[in-house]
C-alpha cells in the first residue's frame, strides 16, 4: 500500500507541475486572462471489476482524485463531469446507485461546483436516482455565471428514449433557452454525454442528431458542442459550432485525460492534458 500511495503522490505532484507549467505558456501566450476557466472530464466509468483491454475500471477512481486535485491549481469555476461517471450494473440498480455515490465523493474533494451530465451507463441507476444524488429537478438544464456574463451553459439528457435520443420535450426546452440566450446576444456552450458529428466521434454518437443539430443551426448562439461517450474523443467544426469530444478517462491509465477550458472574447481555448489535446477555438 505504501508503494501505491508513494506513486499517487508522485503522479499528483506530476501533474500538478505541469498544470501549472502549461498555464504559465498559454497565459503568456494569449497575453490575457480569461473571462472564466472550467475543468472536464469525460467516461470515468469506474467499476469494482477487473480491466477488459484498455478499459481500467478500478484504477478510474484514483486517476480521477490525480484528475480533480490537478484542477484545483487551476481554480476552475466548475468542474464538468460529461457522463458515464460509473460502468453500472445491468440488473442491478441499487448497486449502480452506491457506485454513483462512490464517484461522488471523490468529487466532492474539488473547490467549486461539479455539473453532471447523465450518461446511458450513469442511467443503470435510474433517473429518479441521479435526480435525487444530483440534487436536481431535471437531468437536462441550464446555469449562468456571474464572472461569465455574455455566456451561457445547457445541460442535456440525451437518454430519453431507449436509446440515445433526446426526446421531444426535451427539444422544446433547449429550442426556448436558445431563444432567450439569442435574444440576449449570449454565447452558449452545451454538455451533453453524447456527442453528434461522425467527423468529431466516428464510433459512438447521438441517434437521430439530424433535429439536434437543425435547433443549433437555427439558433445562431451556440458555439460550442462539449461531448464524451466516444472514448478516443475528436473535434470538428460545423457552421460556427466546435464540436468537442474529450478522450475517456477509463481508457488511459498511464496519461490521464482532461481538459480546462478558457473563455475569451473571441476564442475558447482548450487546455489539454494527459492524451487530451490542446485546441485553440475561434469564435465567429
Amino acid at each position: 500500500m505504501a508503494i501505491r500511495f508513494s506513486f499517487r503522490s508522485a503522479l499528483i505532484r506530476s501533474l500538478v507541475f505541469i498544470v501549472l507549467a502549461v498555464s504559465c505558456t498559454i497565459s503568456a501566450a494569449l497575453a490575457q486572462k480569461p473571462l472564466v476557466s472550467f475543468g472536464v472530464v469525460a467516461d470515468v466509468q469506474w467499476s469494482d471489476r477487473d480491466a477488459d483491454g484498455p478499459r481500467d475500471y478500478r484504477g478510474s477512481l484514483a486517476r480521477l482524485r490525480t484528475v480533480l486535485a490537478a484542477l484545483s491549481v487551476e481554480g476552475v469555476a466548475f468542474t464538468a463531469s460529461l457522463g458515464d461517471n460509473i460502468d453500472g450494473w445491468e440488473t442491478d440498480s441499487l448497486r449502480s446507485g452506491r457506485d454513483i455515490d462512490t464517484v461522488m465523493r471523490t468529487f466532492a474533494a474539488i473547490k467549486g461546483r461539479t455539473v453532471y451530465v447523465a450518461g446511458n451507463h450513469c442511467h443503470r441507476a435510474g433517473a429518479s436516482v441521479l435526480r435525487k444524488k444530483w440534487k436536481l429537478k431535471s437531468l437536462y438544464h441550464d446555469f449562468v455565471l456571474p464572472a461569465a456574463k455574455g455566456w451561457h451553459f445547457v445541460v442535456l439528457d440525451a437518454n430519453d428514449g431507449a436509446g440515445a435520443e433526446i426526446g421531444e420535450k426535451q427539444k422544446l426546452w433547449l429550442r426556448g433557452v436558445l431563444a432567450a440566450a439569442a435574444k440576449k446576444r449570449e454565447r452558449v456552450i452545451v454538455f451533453c454525454h453524447y456527442p453528434l458529428l461522425f467527423e468529431a466521434s466516428p464510433n459512438h454518437r447521438l441517434d437521430n442528431p439530424a433535429p439536434i443539430l437543425s435547433i443549433l443551426d437555427s439558433s445562431r448562439c451556440v458555439v460550442a458542442w462539449i461531448a464524451g461517450h466516444d472514448h478516443i474523443g475528436g473535434y470538428a467544426l460545423r457552421n460556427g459550432v466546435h464540436h468537442i469530444t474529450v478522450k475517456a478517462l477509463v481508457e488511459y491509465p498511464e496519461k490521464p485525460p482532461f481538459a480546462v477550458f478558457k473563455l475569451y472574447a473571441d476564442q475558447i481555448v482548450e487546455v489539454g492534458y494527459g492524451a487530451e489535446p490542446m485546441r485553440i477555438c475561434r469564435i465567429e
